[in-house]
């Protein structure tokens, strides 16, 4: 008994490393698969634990850059699907012939994801003041759905990769605390 629990240890011990390297190949894939820039188009996502933060920045023609939306989300909160018609295939129309990949997130009943958006925008229902600046910039609610889209050629590709990794990720590193 003392010797499996020994054998258990030493195991778990010289995984850790390999696990580690795991962890950080998954975050890296959902964050390389979140990135995309266009002419007037920032995405970002950045993974904490298990927490997943994304940032949009839109060029404003008046403005410049200027942050449009994050999403802050507990990602086993949260279940990416493919959006879209025919077998579940993420929606590729939108913009006239430029390629579209869309991930579009659910969240499990009884919980929200943290909306940010610019004010430059409709406020939405229920919405209040982010305290970003002086708390004019930016207004907070919260949402049971969002999607990330993303312009350009490969988007669609890397939509499904987002999803894969992002699903991978929560259920080996976030499936015990969700």
């Amino acid at each position: 008994m003392i010797f499996r629990a020994l054998f258990a240890c030493l195991c778990l011990g010289l995984a850790a490393p390999a696990l580690a390297g795991d962890r950080a190949h998954l975050i890296a894939e959902i964050e390389a698969a979140g990135r995309n820039v266009t002419d007037t188009k920032r995405h970002a996502v950045t993974v904490s634990g298990c927490t997943l933060m994304t940032r949009f920045e839109y060029r404003h023609p008046a403005k410049g850059w200027v942050l449009w939306s994050r999403f802050t989300v507990f990602m086993p909160d949260a279940t990416p699907r493919a959006r879209g018609t025919g077998g579940g295939d993420l929606h590729q129309a939108g913009h006239g012939t430029e390629e579209t990949g869309i991930t579009a997130f659910r969240m499990r009943p009884g919980t929200t994801a943290r909306y940010e958006r610019s004010a430059l925008r409709r406020h939405l229902p229920n919405s209040v003041p982010a305290p970003r600046g002086d708390g004019t910039t930016h207004r907070l609610s919260k949402v049971t759905k969002f999607f990330i889209q993303h312009d350009g050629p490969g988007t669609v590709a890397k939509a499904h990769r987002f999803t894969a990794a992002y699903t991978d990720y929560v259920q080996t590193y976030c499936a015990l605390i969700g």
